[in-house]
């Protein structure tokens, strides 16, 4: 604790003055991380994150908590937080895994996002193990490398970046993605979505008789 890096992590990304690249595994972001990010946002910095989708994802419990997080994020700031989901390859037949037949797969691209790298203006990096989440910051042992002032290489970074981005969904908030993400994960249609309001509504209604 005592030679931590995350205060100096979100020292350097609350500097930016126009974009930040994220590739990570998880957006579990903790109070000073959503600090550092509405920070950036009031700034009108764009934050691109790329993550894995609930193809790539093998991981069942934080991948739909980064989807969740994600989403509350985009509702805050739709303009300025733009999430991709990468579509990997297909993960069915692997415990845990969060996948569903009609996602596109890709066989020459890696089968989920583990790297956990960071681009700032163009001209700073990060490339390191922590992902972008509470446990990374308070309780695994993590390291990280900081790369300033290097636009050769932060443009390199950003290139790979953004190339597994060209085989990735774009989460946005009204998409196709969120529909399906509904009815895979969390088994809610829109006739569902219907009756659960309809029947709160009459819960609330008829409350002053029981």
């Amino acid at each position: 604790k005592k030679n931590n890096f995350i205060p100096f992590f979100y020292e350097t990304l609350g500097q930016a003055k126009t974009e930040v690249y994220f590739e990570n595994q998880y957006f579990i972001p903790s109070g000073s991380a959503i600090s550092v990010l509405n920070s950036l946002m009031k700034n009108n910095v764009h934050v691109h994150f790329l993550t894995n989708s609930l193809v790539s994802q093998d991981e069942s419990n934080p991948g739909i908590l980064t989807h969740d997080e994600i989403r509350n994020y985009q509702k805050l700031h739709p303009d300025q937080f733009h999430a991709y989901a990468f579509r990997g390859q297909n993960l069915k037949g692997i415990v845990g895994a969060l996948w569903w037949d009609a996602t596109a797969q890709n066989i020459e691209n890696t089968w989920q996002i583990h790297a956990k790298a960071v681009v700032i203006d163009e001209k700073s990096s990060w490339i390191g193990s922590n992902n972008f989440d509470n446990r990374s910051e308070d309780f695994n042992p993590e390291m990280a490398i900081f790369i300033p002032n290097n636009e050769i290489f932060a443009k390199q970074l950003k290139r790979s970046i953004l190339n597994n981005i060209r085989n990735a969904d774009k989460m946005e908030i009204d998409s196709e993605y969120w529909r399906r993400y509904e009815e895979k994960v969390k088994g809610v249609t829109a006739l569902e979505k219907v009756k659960s309001s309809a029947w709160g509504f009459l819960l609330k209604m008829t409350q002053p008789f029981w």
